[in-house]
């Protein structure tokens, strides 16, 4: 009971930041971005790929900026990549 009502926390935290769950201490196991996604539907997995998922399969009502029907320029962060410019060009001419 004391575990479900764990998952149920992690699960609300997940929707309201509207994020998927990453696991810390065992994180998901490094493939390819595209590991699984044309593989054949058999009778074991039924077409079913675990790896590519639509946001609707994850989120009940997802929402892709933070303030309803905008974007702002709060909603671009800065990516691993270094590729903040390129969202940030389109949200700042929009703005203006």
């Amino acid at each position: 009971m004391r575990r479900l009502r764990s998952v149920e926390l992690r699960l609300s935290d997940c929707r309201a930041r509207n994020r998927k769950f990453r696991h810390r201490i065992r994180p998901r196991k490094r493939h390819p971005p595209v590991y699984g996604i044309s593989s054949p539907a058999t009778s074991d997995n039924e077409g079913s790929h675990a790896d590519a998922l639509r946001v609707t399969q994850i989120f009940e009502n997802p929402h892709f900026f933070l303030a309803k029907g905008a974007a702002s320029l709060n909603d671009i962060a800065q990516g691993k990549l270094g590729d903040c410019w390129l969202l940030s060009a389109p949200a700042i001419a929009s703005t203006t």
